[in-house]
């Protein structure tokens, strides 16, 4: 459980990492947008985009805990 003396540090934390956030939403719009506007794409095409997002998403998570 968090005491209020932790919470404008977690503020703090996120309100400086805004950046990470946002890029993490512009990559996950463009896959989906992707995803539609080539509806002929094969499943390993998808597969590899997706497994592309997991791990920059991935990167950026252990940057962001670190």
């Amino acid at each position: 459980m968090l005491n209020e003396d932790s919470t404008p540090e977690i503020a703090r934390l996120f309100a400086a990492r805004w950046w990470a956030v946002l890029l993490r939403g512009i990559v996950a719009i463009t896959f989906g947008v992707l995803a539609f506007a080539w509806p002929g794409v094969t499943v390993a095409t998808l597969v590899l985009l997706f497994g592309s997002y997991a791990l920059v998403d991935g990167v950026f998570s252990l940057l962001t805990a670190l």
